[in-house]
């Protein structure tokens, strides 16, 4: 990897309820952004495995 100067280039945060952490990911990473006057940006499990979830829920009914 090159031009990241030793900076961060990404973290990952674990919340205890899954359900919450849409909402909860988009809270810190608003404040993320006005702490640091940085633009960032942030995924949370729904837009990876969003798709996969809903099949699966779609199949039990």
């Amino acid at each position: 990897m090159t031009g990241l100067e030793n900076k961060i280039h990404g973290f990952r945060l674990k919340y205890n309820d899954l359900f919450e952490a849409p909402y909860l990911v988009w809270q810190s990473l608003i404040l993320a952004e006005k702490d640091t006057n940085i633009l960032m940006n942030a995924e949370d499990w729904s837009y990876t495995y969003g798709p996969l979830f809903e099949a699966i829920m779609m199949e039990k009914v």
